[in-house]
């Protein structure tokens, strides 16, 4: 925060303000807690005129939910798990509202609403774990096809080489053969010029 700051970049510096939200949070210290949540909200440039965050980020509504049940606010609590409900469309988002939700319900002594948000947790615990579960057979099927690639890339890689190791032997072979042809022709050429020669000489 101090590093952007100094930089003259204010809102930047506001964002970093978010990842120190819950470690207060955990720590019980409210105080610190909310000065940073406010100069995220007012500076980090991730919040519209009524006080909505952008797409994608919603999960500070639970931090923010937390923030309020913790310190006595249960209506702001209740409002902000909703509206974590309601806005994000992750799992995740939805699973933290579902069971903020129902602890506050559990508190309140409303059990019938508890248990309502406590299954609904407990299903997206299940879609969470279905999810996770087909991507560690994808990424496992990922990793196949790779080794099946590179085994095919390696065996390619060694025909190409024997290939280059055949053209290079067969030039050499080319090579050597129309050298000892040039050889012989020139052997060749050179007696039958001595024979001539020498057949003049003695006409």
């Amino acid at each position: 925060y101090s590093l952007f700051t100094s930089l003259g970049y204010p809102d930047i510096a506001a964002q970093y303000c978010g990842f120190a939200v819950k470690p207060y949070l955990n720590n019980h210290d409210y105080s610190k807690a909310k000065e940073y949540m406010e100069t995220y909200e007012s500076m980090s440039g991730f919040f519209d005129e009524q006080g909505n965050i952008e797409s994608s980020r919603e999960a500070y509504y639970d931090l923010k939910a937390k923030y309020y049940a913790s310190t006595g606010r249960k209506d702001s609590a209740y409002y902000y798990y909703r509206k974590e409900l309601n806005d994000g469309s992750d799992f995740n988002n939805q699973n933290m509202a579902a069971k903020g939700l129902a602890q506050l319900f559990l508190q309140d002594g409303m059990f019938d609403s508890a248990t309502v948000y406590a299954l609904y947790s407990y299903d997206m615990n299940d879609s969470l774990y279905d999810r996770m579960t087909t991507r560690d057979v994808a990424n496992t099927q990922g990793l196949y096809d790779y080794t099946r690639h590179q085994k095919i890339a390696q065996e390619e890689k060694e025909r190409n080489e024997h290939l280059r190791n055949m053209i290079i032997l067969l030039l050499s072979s080319m090579s050597l053969i129309i050298y000892f042809a040039m050889q012989a022709w020139w052997y060749f050429t050179s007696r039958s010029e001595e024979r001539r020669v020498g057949k003049e000489c003695r006409s």
